[in-house]
């Protein structure tokens, strides 16, 4: 698993579910998040499982990781030398030791930086198309 598989899993995160509290009236109506890079439709009406009414939900299960990547990558942008530790302090309030642990334990070193794992927009863009031309 990769660094962001690993966030998620250690999130527990429900189908369609983003690790994504929501703060405010306003917030719980949005139907999309990142508008401005990737722009992942939100679904404001989806049935949420007790204790996770707090949250925002994607309308797409396969949203949910790239969601989670650009909020890390937002973090790598604001200060290019951010390590794992300092992102998922920022990224998780309430349960950072924890995940921290959970990282380590498999294999994602605390103290590294968080380019290290996150690709950068520019990397991911080149990839991505490095991709489409493999597949035609």
């Amino acid at each position: 698993m990769d660094f962001t598989d690993l966030v998620m899993a250690h999130e527990n995160l429900q189908p369609n579910q983003t690790p994504f509290r929501i703060t405010g009236k306003k917030m719980a109506g949005w139907t999309s998040i990142f508008d401005d890079t990737i722009k992942i439709p939100l679904d404001p009406k989806a049935k949420k499982a007790k204790g996770t009414e707090n949250f925002l939900y994607t309308k797409q299960p396969g949203h949910v990781k790239p969601a989670v990547e650009e909020q890390f990558r937002r973090y790598g942008e604001r200060k290019k030398d951010i390590t794992v530790d300092e992102a998922v302090r920022i990224f998780d309030q309430t349960g950072a030791e924890g995940k921290l642990k959970y990282l380590k334990k498999n294999g994602i070193d605390p103290k590294s930086k968080l380019g290290e794992h996150i690709l950068s927009r520019s990397q991911k863009e080149i990839g991505d198309e490095m991709k489409r031309q493999l597949e035609r």
